[in-house]
C-alpha cells in the first residue's frame, strides 16, 4: 500500500514537471501570413527559461531549420536566412525541444509587407467604398494579399503582444473587414508586381499623430522636450491624445515583423496643432525606422482631404490649409529622405454635409489607396510611372501677370473634366496688406500657368487651393491633382492655443530649407554659406524658408532691388528666433556687379562679407568662402 501511493506522488510530479514548460507566439505570427522577402525571417516568441525553441520551415522543398533559448525573461527569437518571393504556400513547425509542444502554421507566402497606420480614415472597412462590389466580383484572383490587424489596445507602457486578428486571406469571406486604403494599395502593388503582398495594420480613429510615437523617441530625443513636457498636461487614459499610448499597445509589438515600408493617413487630429505637424510628423517617421532598424524604410503619407464647412472656397485662413502645407513640408527636409504624400484635395464627395461623421469620413478611398501604391511603385519599386502630385518647380512675374511652372506634369497640365474654367488662384501685390484677390488663370503650355487680375498691377504672390474646400481643379494628364501652395511666407492668420509644457526652451534656430522664387536651394545646410541657383536676372527675388522647430519664429525681410547700388537693397534677411530667444540671422545678398551673372551668396550672423572686385566673398574664421556661382543668367 505504501509503494502504491509512492507511484502516485511520482506521477504527480513528472505531470507538473511537463506542464511548466510553454510556447506562445505573438499575434502576429501564424498561418496565412506573409513574410518579408530578401530579408532575414524573424521569428519570436515566449516560453520557459532555459527551453530551446526548434523551428523548421518547409518551403520550395528545402526544409531549414533554426532554434533558439529561451532567455531568463521567458523571450526566444530565431531568424531564417532570406528567401525570394514565393507564392507557393509553406509550412513551419515550432516546437519545444524534449517536449511535445509544436505550434503548426500553414500556408505561408513570401513577398512585401507593409504597415498601414493613422486614424479614422485609414480604418475605414472596404464595404464602405461605392467600389466594394466591383473589387468582391474579383477578390479570389487575388488570394496573395493577406492582412493582420492589431486592435485597440492604449497602454501607457509598451506591450509585447497585440491582440486582434491574426492573419487571413483577403478573400469574398473577409474582404470587408480589410482597411479600404490599404487594401486598394495592396491590390495595385500585387497586380503589377505579382508577388504576394501582406498588410499589418495599425490604426484607431480620433487619435493625434503624438500618441502613435515610442516613449524611447520622447525620452531620448532633445528635440521633443516640448511634447514630453505636456505628458502631465495630458489624461493618460484618453486614447486620442496621450502621447505614446498607440504605439505602446498596437506599434511595439509588430516592431519586430520584417517589413518592406509604411503608408500613413492620419492628421486630422492635430489641425488644432498645425504648425507642429511637419516636425512631429518628421520624429515619428525617424522613430519607426528607428524601431524597425530596417534602415531608412519608405514611408507614404496622405495630405488631408477637402473638407467643409469652409467660409470662402476661393481663399481662406484654416488650420487645414496650415497644415496640408507642413505636410507638404516634409518632402522638402533633405535630411529625411524616402518619403512621399498622396494629395487627395479632390476626394471628399460629402465635404459640404451636415453631418460630421459623413463630412470627415469621405467614401472615396480608391484613389487614396491607389495614389499610395502609386509612390511606392515609383519609387521604392523603380517603375516608370507618373506618381506624384504637380508641383511648384518656380514662379515669375512679368508687368502685370505671373507665371507658375510646375513639375510632375506627365504629358501636361490639365483642368479636370469637371469644369471648363481653371480655378483656386489667387494673387496680391507687395502693397504688404496681404490682400489676396481672385486671379484669372490660364494654363499656356504643358507645365505653366498664367495668373492675371485687373486688380492687381504687379502680382507678388499667389495661393492656391488654400481653403478648407477648396474650389480647385487643375491636373495633370494623369488626373493627379496639384496639391495646395503658397509662394508667400506671410504669418498664418489662425490663432493657435498650444498645450502648455514643463520643458526646457528650445534653442534650435536653424533652417530646413530656403527657396528663392519658389526655387529650392539644393543640398542646403545651416554650415554652408554659398549655392548655385538657376534663375532670371530680371526677377525681382522673392525668398521663402522654413524652419527646423516649431517652437522657433521666423521673419523674412525681402530684397528691394537687384539694380540697385545699395547692397542692402539686394539682400533678404532671414531672422530665425528660437524659443530660449536666441537668434540666428541669414543675410542673401544678390550681387549683380558681375558682368556674367547674377550672383548670391547666403551669409550667415557669424561671417563677414568682402568685396572684392565685384565678388561677394565670406569669411569666417581662416576660411574664406567664394560665392560667384549663383549662376542666375
Amino acid at each position: 500500500m505504501k509503494n502504491k501511493y509512492l507511484l502516485l506522488s511520482l506521477a504527480l510530479l513528472v505531470t507538473s514537471v511537463c506542464n511548466s514548460h510553454t510556447l506562445t507566439l505573438p499575434q502576429c505570427i501564424s498561418s496565412h501570413m506573409v513574410v518579408q522577402r530578401e530579408t532575414p525571417v524573424p521569428i519570436w516568441g515566449w516560453g520557459t527559461a532555459g527551453d530551446k525553441v526548434v523551428a523548421t520551415w518547409t518551403i520550395n522543398d528545402q526544409t531549414l531549420k533554426a532554434d533558439a533559448i529561451v532567455d531568463a525573461n521567458g523571450r526566444w527569437k530565431l531568424f531564417f536566412p532570406q528567401q525570394n518571393a514565393c507564392a507557393n504556400p509553406s509550412s513551419m513547425e515550432i516546437s519545444v525541444s524534449g517536449t511535445s509542444l509544436t505550434k503548426t502554421l500553414t500556408d505561408i507566402l513570401v513577398g512585401d509587407v507593409w504597415i498601414a497606420g493613422g486614424q479614422s480614415n485609414m480604418e475605414k472597412r472596404f464595404d464602405y467604398i461605392p467600389e466594394y462590389e466591383d473589387y468582391l466580383k474579383v477578390v479570389d484572383n487575388f488570394t496573395n494579399i493577406r492582412f493582420c490587424r492589431t486592435n485597440y489596445q492604449a497602454k501607457t507602457t509598451e506591450m509585447e503582444n497585440s491582440k486582434g486578428d491574426p492573419w487571413y486571406v483577403c478573400d469574398s469571406t473577409n474582404l470587408y473587414k480589410a482597411s479600404a486604403v490599404a487594401y486598394v494599395f495592396a491590390h495595385e502593388l500585387q497586380e503589377k508586381l505579382q508577388i504576394p503582398i501582406g498588410m499589418l495594420t495599425a490604426y484607431r480613429g480620433g487619435t493625434d499623430l503624438e500618441t502613435w510615437m515610442s516613449r524611447s523617441k520622447l525620452e531620448n530625443d532633445p528635440d521633443m522636450g516640448f511634447i514630453k513636457g505636456r505628458l502631465e498636461n495630458f489624461d493618460n487614459t484618453k486614447a486620442g491624445t496621450y502621447p505614446t499610448i498607440n504605439y505602446n499597445g498596437q506599434i511595439h509589438p509588430i516592431k519586430q515583423f520584417a517589413i518592406k515600408g509604411f503608408i500613413f493617413y492620419q492628421g486630422e487630429n492635430n489641425v488644432k496643432r498645425a504648425p507642429e505637424y511637419r516636425f512631429v510628423l518628421g520624429k515619428l517617421v525617424e522613430d519607426w525606422r528607428e524601431q524597425w532598424g530596417l534602415g531608412e524604410l519608405p514611408f507614404y503619407f496622405v495630405q488631408l482631404f477637402n473638407v467643409g464647412p469652409t467660409s470662402n472656397g476661393l481663399y481662406e485662413e484654416s488650420g487645414w490649409a496650415d497644415i496640408r502645407e507642413q505636410q507638404a513640408f516634409l518632402s522638402h527636409d533633405e535630411q529625411l529622405p524616402n518619403t512621399g504624400m498622396a494629395v487627395i484635395i479632390e476626394t471628399n464627395e460629402q465635404s459640404k454635409n451636415t453631418d460630421e461623421t459623413l463630412r470627415m469620413h469621405p467614401h472615396t478611398k480608391k484613389p487614396v489607396g491607389e495614389r499610395l501604391a502609386w509612390l511606392a511603385l515609383k519609387n521604392t519599386y523603380g517603375l516608370d510611372i507618373v506618381a506624384e502630385a504637380p508641383a511648384m518647380k518656380r514662379h515669375y512675374t512679368i508687368q502685370d501677370t505671373m507665371y507658375i511652372e510646375f513639375d510632375n506634369v506627365a504629358d501636361g497640365l490639365a483642368i479636370r473634366r469637371d469644369s471648363d474654367v481653371l480655378a483656386g488662384f489667387v494673387i496680391a501685390d507687395d502693397s504688404r496688406t496681404h490682400q489676396l484677390v481672385k486671379a484669372e488663370a490660364k494654363i499656356i503650355n504643358d507645365s505653366t500657368v498664367a495668373l492675371f487680375s485687373p486688380e492687381i498691377q504687379s502680382p507678388y504672390v499667389a495661393r492656391y487651393a488654400w481653403a478648407k474646400d477648396p474650389v480647385c481643379n487643375l491636373i495633370n494628364s494623369e488626373g493627379i491633382p496639384v496639391g495646395p501652395f503658397r509662394t508667400d511666407c506671410w504669418t498664418s492668420g489662425v490663432g493657435y492655443s498650444l498645450p502648455d509644457n514643463d520643458a526646457p526652451a528650445n534653442g534650435d534656430n536653424s533652417l530646413v530649407c530656403i527657396h528663392v522664387n519658389g526655387v529650392k536651394l539644393a543640398n542646403f545646410s545651416n554650415s554652408t554659406l554659398s549655392y548655385d541657383l538657376e534663375a532670371d536676372t530680371t526677377q525681382l527675388p522673392y525668398v521663402t524658408a522654413v524652419v527646423r522647430h516649431p517652437k522657433s519664429k521666423m521673419v523674412v525681410s525681402q530684397v528691394k532691388s537687384i539694380t540697385s547700388e545699395q547692397e542692402t537693397d539686394r539682400t533678404a534677411i532671414i531672422t530665425v528666433t528660437a524659443e530660449n530667444g536666441t537668434q540666428r540671422v541669414f543675410r542673401l545678398v544678390f550681387n549683380h556687379h558681375v558682368q556674367s551673372a547674377t550672383n548670391a551668396a547666403l551669409v550667415d550672423h557669424q561671417g563677414e562679407k568682402i568685396i572684392n572686385n565685384g565678388v561677394l566673398m565670406i569669411q569666417k574664421g581662416d576660411r574664406i568662402y567664394t560665392a560667384t556661382g549663383f549662376g542666375y543668367k
